[in-house]
């Protein structure tokens, strides 16, 4: 994906948002609700306003409406956690609650999913995004058996062309998308998901891809996954006046403090 598809993203989300492209302003929340120094200049030099959360704010705070309100996109990296019982905590159901009410007056939310080490992580997000209609596989890893090897770490990455024409796609050529062969970090690197029709998918893995299930958060999963190919990556859907983009590769690959370096922009770049 090259950076000015990553741009494009924000745009879009604006574009159904309010209509009013000039110095869109951007909000990062969530787990990760950082944007790495070089990626923000690159952002900031095409125009977009941004600001970001404190870390850890989002399990800590309820995101108010006064809070967004100002902000034609927010991004989200993630909602926090449930309970150890997976109920969850009112601020959560505050700040979802808060997310489908900017949607709904037309702002525009780019989600990128997160799991980590706490399967606590689950339950905020499946709480605002099944209503939506969409649903991360969490127990599923996506992998392509024609993937290439790439950075000091050695991960693997798919490559795809399989687009949907959309403002999202317009100019993308390729993408590269992370596809380890295990949980590196104790974590999930992307997010396949199912969709009903009221979803756009516009990204698709290639035909080499396909899912594999397992325990939550297991390191290989074993057991053949929803999809033998061409695994969902990119969708997006009108909600209320605003809309909802849903990046299903972890958010460390675009905004993340390694993006750029560790992680090689590859997906970002490439």
């Amino acid at each position: 994906m090259r950076m000015r598809s990553f741009v494009v993203m924000l745009v879009l989300a604006t574009l159904f948002a309010t209509g009013a492209l000039a110095g869109p302003a951007v909000l990062f929340v969530g787990d990760s609700s950082s944007c790495q120094f070089e990626v923000a200049g690159r952002l900031n030099k095409d125009g977009f306003a941004l600001n970001t959360t404190p870390w850890a704010f989002i399990e800590a705070s309820a995101l108010t409406w006064d809070k967004v309100k100002n902000y034609n996109v927010v991004v989200v990296g993630g909602l926090g956690r449930a309970n150890a019982d997976m109920t969850l905590e009112d601020l959560t159901k505050q700040t979802i609650d808060t997310l489908n009410k900017y949607l709904q007056a037309g702002g525009g939310v780019l989600m990128f999913p997160m799991f980590g080490q706490m399967a606590t992580g689950q339950p905020p997000e499946d709480a605002f995004l099944q209503p939506l209609g969409l649903t991360p596989l969490f127990d599923e890893q996506a992998y392509d058996s024609e993937a290439t090897v790439g950075t000091s770490w050695k991960l693997p990455f798919g490559h795809t062309t399989d687009f949907t024409a959309s403002p999202i796609t317009e100019g993308l050529s390729s993408l590269w998308w992370p596809a380890p062969r295990s949980r590196v970090g104790a974590q999930s690197h992307n997010f396949p998901f199912s969709a009903d029709a009221s979803w756009t998918v516009v990204v698709r893995g290639a035909k080499s891809s396909f899912t594999k299930r397992g325990p939550l958060q297991a390191d290989q999963p074993t057991d053949a996954g929803t999809y033998s190919a061409s695994v969902p990556l990119v969708a997006t859907k009108q909600v209320g006046k605003g809309r909802i983009v849903y990046l299903g590769i972890t958010p460390e690959y675009f905004t993340g403090k390694y993006a750029t370096t560790t992680l090689e922009s590859v997906v970002l770049d490439r």
